[in-house]
């Protein structure tokens, strides 16, 4: 059979015509959006930061890889602030200087000085800017009365502050949200950041065009298993947010030629252990870490000053190092919690002074629910079966804590004799299971006081790329800091994303 170069001619031409018609209908084509500064993440960060552009009159594109806004930051409490308006009516005449020089030592001057002190000198300012958003405080506060009050509550939490940033930006014409929408690489030309390859829910590619600049925003790295085990040995953490923070803006930058610093720096607390697939129960982990009671290893010993439980990176930290830990304590104490309260709690999700009359029904409908890790027995002897500890250590353990609980000494670890309080070993006794529980990551790329990555020699990877949030490294050093500069991760998502925004404005001539 024959067929002539006319009719072949003329088939590719309608198959060109064809395959040109589908591209233009996108199926082939990528959905291509173009702005002034585009941001990769929607969490405090992301949001602070697309609002911040918005408001200078760019336009701006927003990704987001889930169904939802906000990420971990719908799970905060508060941001961290000195020398603001609420610290002043409170009459709290804490400084930016005797607050930088505290979390610097509590860093041991390893962390990033000059992004710290650039942290600090704004955040003031930026808590005025979330008051005109419409975000609303409580006051400052702090996480235990040896605390520096920089911790500024939000009224409804982290949510809160999610809500307000998001109605703002919804009401924004300079923003466009794409939800659903994960960035997948950086296009880079001639040493800029000029866009974001996307993708997404159909899988289709989307490219995003920044006339200004590029915001990484993607909340760090605590959901991705491979990251966590790459950086810091750890396996099977156990994670109290199950979101999508994969290390997606970290591994961009990386991809570019970025360092990273601080990637083994991992921001736990200690709570409840919790069955494969659960959760640890907020109340049941506070009561087990409350420094009243006794916190022993696998052996059945004490390995620490149970007071740490009101610094939680320093109660995980001391747990950690046991990779099994149990928090026992007896009736008197149960009478405790019931009556008086928790004397540590975890901030103010399961506030100090929260009190559990209904003690006995959260404990037994724990049991019914066959969780292995809450146990109540009716003497030592059944403790030590529930929880496969060794009954004659337990024993020698007990006897000797209560040996220096009479005499108000603490000889094996030093506790505060406030909190000695002797354990009834004839029971009934109570335990739970407790462990290191990861809340968030606080390393990542290596940044300049602007935010710009840098190599391993310091200097800047690509121009108006900037990195934001927990994707940032250098602001900890071996662990949150906690005592000195409460709100900071939160407080430094929300600064870091202004900063940022603020940057390309200038750029922009905005």
């Amino acid at each position: 059979m024959k067929i002539s170069v006319s009719f072949l001619s003329k088939t590719a031409c309608l198959v060109a015509v064809l395959v040109a018609t589908i591209c233009v209908n996108g199926v082939f084509a990528a959905e291509k959006y173009s702005a002034d500064v585009v941001v990769i993440g929607a969490g405090g960060a992301g949001l602070s930061a697309a609002l911040t552009a918005a408001q200078g009159g760019a336009k701006v594109i927003l990704l987001e890889k889930d169904k939802m806004v906000g990420g971990t930051g719908n799970f905060a409490e508060g941001v961290f602030g000195v020398e603001t308006e609420m610290q002043r009516l409170k009459q709290i005449g804490l400084t930016k200087d005797h607050v930088f020089n505290e979390e610097m030592a509590d860093t041991r001057w390893n962390a990033n000085a000059a992004l710290v002190r650039r942290f600090h000198n704004e955040s003031a300012k930026t808590i005025d800017w979330l008051v005109a958003q419409g975000v609303k405080f409580e006051g400052p506060s702090r996480n235990h009365f040896t605390n520096n009050p920089t911790w500024h509550l939000i009224e409804g939490r982290g949510a809160a502050l999610i809500r307000a940033l998001y109605a703002r930006i919804k009401e924004n014409p300079n923003v466009t949200l794409l939800l659903e929408t994960p960035g997948k690489s950086l296009i880079v030309r001639d040493g800029r950041a000029v866009g974001v390859k996307a993708q997404n829910k159909a899988g289709e590619e989307v490219i995003a065009e920044a006339r200004g600049g590029v915001i990484i925003a993607t909340g760090g790295f605590a959901n991705s298993p491979e990251m966590i085990k790459k950086y810091t040995g750890m396996e099977n953490v156990l994670n109290v947010a199950p979101l999508k923070k994969t290390g997606d803006g970290i591994n961009m930058a990386i991809s570019l030629g970025a360092d990273v610093e601080g990637m083994n720096i991992l921001q736990f607390v200690a709570l409840m252990d919790a069955v494969p697939g659960g959760r640890p129960d907020l109340a049941i982990g506070c009561m087990g870490i409350e420094p009243r009671n006794i916190w022993v290893n696998k052996f059945g010993k004490r390995f620490t000053n149970e007071y740490v439980a009101v610094d939680f990176p320093f109660a995980a930290n001391a747990i950690k190092r046991q990779k099994l830990a149990w928090g026992i304590f007896d009736e008197k104490q149960k009478q405790r919690l019931k009556e008086t309260g928790l004397e540590a709690g975890l901030g103010v999700v399961v506030p100090p002074g929260k009190k559990f009359p209904n003690f006995d029904e959260i404990w037994d409908k724990a049991i019914a629910a066959g969780n292995p890790f809450v146990v109540k027995a009716s003497s030592l002897e059944e403790l030590a079966a529930k929880t496969k500890l060794p009954l004659d250590a337990l024993k020698q353990t007990i006897a000797e804590y209560n040996k220096d609980v009479a005499v108000n000494k603490d000889h094996a670890f030093a506790k505060d004799e406030r909190y000695l309080q002797a354990i009834d070993a004839n029971g009934p006794l109570y335990a739970v299971k407790i462990k290191e529980v990861l809340l968030t990551t606080v390393g990542g790329v290596k940044v300049d006081e602007y935010l710009h990555p840098l190599d391993k020699n310091d200097n800047v990877v690509v121009s108006a790329l900037y990195v934001t949030g927990n994707d940032v490294g250098g602001m900890y050093s071996g662990d949150y800091t906690l005592t000195s500069a409460s709100g900071s991760s939160y407080g430094f998502a929300v600064n870091s994303g202004r900063f940022a925004a603020k940057s390309i404005l200038e750029e922009l001539g905005k």
